[in-house]
């Protein structure tokens, strides 16, 4: 298997810049799981907004189908509520399956095994925290019967006050023993 991180430190780590370390780190990972026979399945919630808007939104769904487009043997899933960035995907990204909907009721019915959840789908706002917050901890709730020992679990758009996208996630998996690998702009834990 010829490793996808040379690509992605040429192409991609210099647009991600915040994200770069920790998406390089998941990507090391996933290519662990694969050299030990798992093919990986990756979940987004929260699907790409628009072409190019690397240090905003950080562009994860094309990065992502960049890296199962080298590595046929993993799937990206992604899913978001909003139509226009449904259409986006489908005009400009593969290979992808992409789901439009609410993301909590999709996890809830996802069936099979999840390697990589990437949590990213309900917009922070520092002035009101709480729903964005509860949501991404909803989705962790809806997915965590499809996670197994090795999956990892990344939330984007962490705030170094410990506020952000995963600050209810963050207490629910340190009240269950599993502290971050990476804990940076975007947070990294694995499941055990």
């Amino acid at each position: 298997m010829t490793s996808y991180l040379p690509r992605f430190d040429a192409e991609f780590a210099p647009k991600l810049t915040k994200r770069a370390k920790t998406f390089r780190l998941m990507f090391e990972m996933l290519e662990e799981q694969i050299e030990n026979g798992r093919f990986p399945t990756i979940i987004e919630t929260g699907t790409i907004r628009e072409l190019g808007c690397w240090d905003g939104d950080g562009c994860s769904t094309a990065v992502f189908c960049d890296f199962c487009s080298t590595h046929h043997q993993a799937e990206i899933i992604t899913v978001d509520i909003n139509p226009n960035s449904i259409n986006l995907a489908l005009k400009e990204l593969d290979p992808i399956s992409i789901h439009q909907g609410d993301s909590v009721a999709f996890l809830h019915g996802f069936e099979q095994p999840i390697d990589l959840l990437y949590l990213d789908s309900f917009d922070f706002d520092p002035a009101n925290p709480h729903p964005s917050s509860l949501h991404h901890l909803k989705e962790l709730a809806a997915a965590q019967k499809n996670l197994r020992p090795g999956s990892i679990i990344c939330v984007d758009d962490n705030h170094p006050n410990g506020t952000g996208k995963g600050a209810y996630v963050r207490d629910y998996l340190h009240n269950i023993g599993i502290e971050p690998i990476a804990d940076d702009y975007q947070v990294v834990w694995v499941w055990k």
